[in-house]
């Protein structure tokens, strides 16, 4: 978008939002064109908290026509609209909540899209994909140095994903005498270091370097850095990570179905988490499969998969849309790489892969 000024009545609309982080980075969102991949329940949250931010620019792609399944978790559709596509039934609805946003519809399949199409984008947003997908998007956005965000809701549970390849955010912190610039954690360098005072006491404010790794590169290093021992693991690392990661695996023969048509083969699903557990190096002792209550877990777990529970797409919508608007203002960390929601535990949990 044209590089030009926030309007009095934008500068009034979101005030409270440039007191926060300044006209500069109001400016920033004002100026930003981002995609959205499939008009999914999490999709649809994540297009309503970015179009209330002021983002300049939305685009959204989703081939799939509206179903009955889908009024429960998107507000922007009427019932007399199910059978038309999702992006042209949304349309209106997001449209006035902010009519200051350009929004655009395509209703082809997004993976028909020629790369030369993707370039114009700062960001890009996928929600409701499996692996394969995944890697596909992830791909195209390495090609063309554009950050990428994927995520997906199973009933109460979510999961995150950023490649955000290499980006700078500004994080303050307690002033130390004894900071310098290099290494701010395994994935991250400060580059700069600046004092601040505010209210009397001093602080730093860094400039942090942050390294993204793609998604056909997730592998068990990081995992053996942060928990070396398998005892380590065990405590720490929550088994919905690699559940999840299981069912995106093998989610290419769901996509597109009905809720109900669904159904999952509790032992090939079993398979799969085994086969993960080494790709991440993890101990197979991680998860017990013998015991009787693991399993009537992992018997939820599948029963709810697909199924997209609002509260659950509130949460990942909105953790989603604040890490676009932390990346384009340069504001606060984005996750690096990977968060899940476990809902049947109330947290939600970041590992680095």
């Amino acid at each position: 978008m044209s590089d030009n000024s926030l309007t009095a009545d934008e500068i009034s609309l979101y005030d409270r939002q440039i007191r926060l982080w300044g006209m500069a980075a109001q400016k920033s969102l004002r100026n930003s064109n981002i995609l959205v991949i499939n008009m999914s329940g999490v999709g649809v949250e994540i297009i309503k908290n970015l179009t209330l931010g002021g983002i300049g620019k939305l685009t959204i792609i989703d081939n799939n026509k509206l179903k009955e399944q889908d009024l429960n978790c998107n507000f922007f559709v009427e019932k007399d609209q199910i059978g038309e596509f999702k992006v042209n039934a949304s349309k209106l609805k997001i449209q006035d909540m902010n009519p200051r946003v350009k929004i655009e519809i395509d209703n082809r399949n997004w993976e028909d899209l020629e790369i030369e199409e993707f370039k114009k984008f700062q960001i890009i947003i996928s929600t409701g994909l499996n692996s394969r997908q995944i890697s596909k998007i992830d791909g195209i956005s390495r090609e063309l140095n554009i950050p990428m965000i994927t995520c997906c809701v199973h009933g109460i549970n979510g999961f995150i994903f950023n490649d955000l390849i290499k980006n700078l955010s500004w994080i303050k912190v307690e002033f130390n005498e004894n900071r310098e610039i290099g290494e701010f954690n395994l994935v991250s360098n400060i580059v700069k270091i600046d004092e601040i005072m505010e209210n009397d006491n001093k602080f730093h404010k860094l400039l942090i370097e942050n390294k993204f790794r793609k998604w056909d590169e997730l592998n068990g290093k990081f995992l053996n850095l942060q928990f070396p021992s398998d005892k380590k693991k065990k405590k720490k690392i929550n088994i919905l990570l690699i559940m999840i990661l299981s069912l995106l695996d093998m989610n290419e023969e769901f996509y597109g179905k009905d809720i109900e048509d669904v159904v999952i083969d509790l032992e090939e699903f079993k398979l799969h988490i085994s086969e993960n557990l080494n790709k991440f190096e993890l101990p197979q002792s991680l998860i017990e499969f013998e015991n009787e209550k693991f399993d009537k877990y992992l018997k939820i777990f599948i029963r709810n998969a697909y199924c997209e529970y609002q509260p659950s797409n509130s949460i990942i919508g909105g953790v989603v849309a604040q890490d676009v608007i932390n990346t384009i203002v340069q504001k606060e960390l984005a996750i690096n790489n990977v968060s899940i929601l476990d809902g049947f535990n109330s947290e939600m949990p970041i590992y680095i892969l």
